[in-house]
C-alpha cells in the first residue's frame, strides 16, 4: 500500500489546517506550559525518550495510507471532519492501532474546536504525554501508552468541573465499542 508523500496534494489537502469552529486556544503561553504540564505524573521531552511500546506492529501493512500519516506520523484531520465530533452513543474509545481502551464517553464532552473532546481517559497509564513545540507552538502531544501512536493533544480549557482538561483527539485514531446493554 503506498504511502502519502508529504508535497502530494492530498497530503496537503487531508493535513491543511483549517481555523477552528470556534475560536479555542489551540497552543499555550510558555507560563501557562509551564504551570499545565506539572499536573501530569510525567510529560516526556521527545520520542526518544519513550520506553520500548508494548504493542509492536508492521503499521504500514495494518493501517490505510490515511490512518498511518495520523497515528505514525503525528499528522492532524481537518477539524469538524471526524466521525465522532458529535458521536454521542454509550460506549468506549479505543486505540484503532492497538485496541487498547483510551476513553469512555462518560468522560467525552461536546466542544465546538472540530474535534472530538473529552476531560479523562479511561485510566492514568492509558496515555503518554510528550512535549510538542513544533509549528512554533508549546503543547502536549498524547499518545496511546501501549503502541506510541499519535492522538492528538491535551489543552487546559477542558470543563474545570472536572480538572480542566480537553483531551482533543482525532476521530481516527479512535474505535469506538457500544456498550452493551
Amino acid at each position: 500500500m503506498p504511502l502519502l508523500k508529504h508535497n502530494s496534494p492530498l497530503f496537503r489537502h487531508l493535513t491543511t489546517r483549517k481555523p477552528p469552529l470556534h475560536s479555542c486556544r489551540l497552543y499555550f503561553s510558555s507560563s501557562m506550559y509551564n504551570d499545565f504540564t506539572h499536573k501530569f505524573k510525567h510529560v516526556y521531552n521527545s520520542r526518544s525518550e519513550l520506553p520500548k511500546p508494548s504493542v509492536v506492529k508492521d503499521w504500514k501493512k495494518e493501517l490505510n495510507d490515511f490512518d498511518y500519516l495520523v497515528l505514525r506520523q503525528q499528522g492532524t484531520e481537518r477539524a469538524g471532519t471526524g466521525k465522532y465530533c458529535s458521536h454521542d452513543q454509550e460506549g468506549v474509545y479505543k486505540c484503532k492501532a492497538c485496541k487498547t481502551p483510551l476513553f469512555t464517553s462518560e468522560g467525552k464532552f461536546p466542544c465546538s474546536c472540530g474535534w472530538p473532546s473529552f476531560f479523562e481517559p479511561v485510566n492514568d497509564d492509558a496515555i503518554t504525554y510528550i512535549e510538542d513545540k513544533s509549528h512554533g507552538m508549546s503543547r502536549i502531544e498524547t499518545i496511546c501508552s501501549s503502541c506510541h501512536s499519535h492522538l492528538g493533544h491535551i489543552f487546559p480549557d477542558g470543563p474545570s468541573d472536572k480538572g480542566g482538561r480537553r483531551y482533543c483527539i482525532n476521530s481516527v485514531c479512535l474505535e469506538f465499542e457500544k456498550k452493551n446493554l
